[in-house]
């Protein structure tokens, strides 16, 4: 005997199961991040002169690049805590946690004594005259290893709606 296809069981199936709740706010916080990029990146175009609209792209790439072992990492750790959140071994969690905040807190200052021994000639090479601004390409990285950390961490402990947020 056949079943009958019903739209509503299944749309009431997909609403309230757990990994499509899970895509939904993960692609609704994706989609209202890339907008609002998109909208940054579309507004300072307008208002900036193309020297300094190259800076800001070059200080965005700079970022992007810095940021590459960070990502890769944060598949890692998704993995590592969704394991021990599936295993509800919370101990396991928190030894995670501790000991990769360490790691990024030891690389966040390495990197500053990178850029204090290195900022001349970086700021040479891509021709930007004002320091400022590599400083604060340097703190835009560091508060993204830490962003990146956190939302591994909430995404292997399935927060989605914290993650999303």
């Amino acid at each position: 005997m056949q079943k009958k296809f019903s739209v509503s069981k299944y749309s009431n199936f997909i609403l309230h199961h757990s990994f499509s709740a899970a895509t939904f706010w993960m692609t609704l916080g994706i989609m209202l991040m890339n907008a609002g990029s998109f909208f940054y990146i579309f507004i300072l175009a307008r208002l900036l002169i193309p020297s300094d609209y190259s800076i800001l792209i070059t200080s965005i790439s700079i970022i992007g690049l810095i940021t590459v072992p960070m990502s890769i990492l944060q598949l890692v750790l998704i993995s590592m805590v969704s394991e021990a959140k599936g295993l509800g071994e919370q101990g396991k969690i928190t030894l995670i946690y501790k000991y990769f905040f360490k790691r990024i807190l030891l690389l966040s200052t390495l990197l500053i004594v990178v850029f204090l021994l290195f900022s001349s000639p970086i700021n040479a090479f891509f021709h930007i005259y004002n320091p400022t601004y590599l400083w604060l390409v340097l703190l835009i990285t560091i508060v993204f290893y830490f962003l990146i950390f956190f939302r591994s961490i909430l995404q292997g402990a399935f927060a989605f709606k914290k993650f999303a947020f």
